[in-house]
């Protein structure tokens, strides 16, 4: 009989899941960036918002697999075990970025958050108008931290071509430090009441 090396699939295991876990930071992109937290059991979590209002939240599935015949194992290489897996994540990070954005929507749609250009194009005015809706973080220093745009491929040129132009146009970057000045105080006031109530 032959011994079961079980310190080499442990190292294989962690090899594999470090793999893996590559491979989601690069499929998930920005969605990557939000915060998480473990769940043990259960099925469901409750979110507490900002404003004290709660809601209870459903667990969803995201699934993928991974075949390997054993056929195919004795002519394997590295490169194909990391295609295998690099297709596995991408079957699952395409599901948790749809549920992601759902989510996201449907919670912006349900408080009123939502900035639309009605179907025309995408203006420096539309974007200053979502800007104004978000609450912004703030780092140690007093930089905005965390604030991320998730663009989809056939909004991209248009929101490209907007953040160029406004790099270069005095008027806008006064309105931009404005906003982040008020941005800023708000956070400061937030941050405040929090540490209070904690």
């Amino acid at each position: 009989m032959l011994p079961d090396f079980l310190k080499t699939k442990e190292k294989l295991k962690k090899m594999l899941d470090s793999e893996r876990k590559k491979a989601e930071l690069l499929h998930l992109g920005p969605v990557a960036d939000a915060p998480k937290v473990m769940i043990f059991e259960g099925n469901k979590s409750i979110t507490i918002y900002a404003n004290g209002s709660c809601e209870e939240v459903k667990m969803e599935k995201a699934t993928a697999k991974l075949e390997v015949k054993w056929t195919d194992v004795e002519t394997m290489t590295h490169e194909m075990v990391l295609n295998k897996i690099d297709d596995m994540v991408k079957e699952m990070t395409e599901q948790i970025k749809k549920l992601f954005y759902k989510t996201l929507s449907e919670a912006a749609e349900e408080v009123g958050n939502v900035t639309s250009s009605d179907g025309g194009p995408l203006t420096i005015d539309l974007l200053f108008e979502g800007l104004e809706e978000m609450h912004i973080s703030f780092d140690e220093a007093g930089n905005p931290s965390g604030l991320t745009f998730a663009v989809g491929p056939k909004l991209y040129p248009a929101f490209v071509e907007v953040v160029e132009r406004a790099k270069t146009d005095p008027e806008i970057n006064r309105r931009f430090k404005a906003l982040i000045e008020r941005k800023r105080e708000e956070w400061r006031v937030r941050e405040n009441n929090r540490k209070l109530v904690g």
